[in-house]
């Protein structure tokens, strides 16, 4: 994700940002969702964040790759004419695949929300709690009905969905 981006560019991302920023009332501020983890747990090389050269696939190359993405958004949203303290990321690892979930899984999870209690401007959302692994299950929500998938049916992103929408609603 961080790689394609940075080949668009900052100007390229700064001219999309000026397009949302323009429809935006108020204060113009946005949340960018940075939704990650099942592909990630395949990547080996080393993670391009500021950091960079932890394997892409640990804890640490996962956080090092959603603070590159941080840094290059921010950057392109403050080019737009922007300010920082209206753009907010909100890291949402991937949904559970079993019970108990994918340790790699757990662990991405664990470093989106170590990253994000450490930024004034993020947060993370919890898949594995918010729509746990029984009730996708249940729910047939994983890809062609089988018991776990890292694709969802419709139906299961529709659900995801609502209950982040209902979530929201209630804090």
């Amino acid at each position: 994700m961080l790689t394609s981006l940075r080949k668009s560019g900052t100007s390229k991302l700064s001219t999309y940002f000026k397009d949302v920023r323009r429809i935006l009332n108020g204060d113009k501020t946005a949340i960018i969702t940075i939704h990650s983890g099942l592909n990630d747990r395949n990547r080996t090389q080393g993670s391009i964040g500021p950091i960079g050269g932890f394997p892409s696939n640990s804890p640490e190359g996962y956080a090092d790759n959603l603070m590159g993405l941080v840094h290059l958004l921010s950057q392109a949203w403050e080019l737009a004419g922007g300010d920082s303290h209206s753009l907010h990321f909100a890291f949402m690892p991937s949904h559970a695949l079993s019970e108990p979930d994918d340790a790699q899984l757990s662990k991405y999870r664990a470093a989106a929300r170590d990253l994000a209690e450490k930024l004034p401007n993020a947060s993370m959302i919890d898949l594995s709690i918010l729509m746990p692994y029984k009730e996708m299950r249940a729910n047939k929500y994983y890809d062609k009905g089988r018991p776990s998938d890292a694709h969802l049916q419709r139906t299961g992103y529709e659900a995801i969905a609502s209950a982040l929408a209902t979530q929201l609603q209630t804090q």
